[in-house]
């Protein structure tokens, strides 16, 4: 299982945040992101991302994502 740790402190929405992540993961490791780790300050509820799980971790950095091609164990 490979993690990807994002930092973006951009003004942009957490949708457009996970969409850039993910493309870079995409295009660095050749498979789609499912899982996507954040601290819970960042996380607003109505955000969802059609096919990423997002999960908030209070262990996770404001700024920072971790994104993955698996569920998290």
């Amino acid at each position: 299982m490979i993690w990807m740790m994002w930092y973006d402190n951009s003004k942009t929405d957490l949708a457009t945040k996970i969409a850039k992540a993910s493309n870079y993961y995409t295009e660095k490791y050749e498979k789609q992101v499912s899982t996507v780790l954040a601290n819970p300050a960042d996380i607003d509820p109505d955000v969802s991302v059609s096919g990423v799980k997002i999960i908030a971790d209070v262990q996770c950095q404001r700024n920072y994502l971790l994104v993955s091609d698996q569920e998290r164990e």
